[in-house]
């Protein structure tokens, strides 16, 4: 339904889908965009999330240091406000 809606900007081995800018009917690019994340995610809060068995040993390989989800919204912001019209 959405294929041809959005175009893919950026993808991991354990999410598919992690950033798309939404396009027009035309495919044309639109000032939209979308990402995927868990912003509260801090380390501590990953260790445990593996220790309790909620993610995998892969996933808790790919927080090589610390989740920043406060910065990743900022840099997200930042990208998005220079397209403002």
């Amino acid at each position: 339904m959405f294929q041809n809606l959005v175009s893919l900007l950026c993808s991991t081995s354990h999410n598919g889908v992690t950033a798309v800018r939404v396009l027009s009917k035309d495919g044309e690019p639109l000032p939209s965009w979308g990402i995927q994340f868990h912003p509260e995610a801090a380390r501590a809060r990953i260790e445990r999330a593996h220790e309790w068995g909620h993610i995998s040993d892969e996933e808790l390989a790919s927080f090589k240091g610390e989740h920043d989800g406060a910065s990743i919204l900022s840099s997200f912001a930042t990208v998005v406000g220079r397209y403002q019209a």
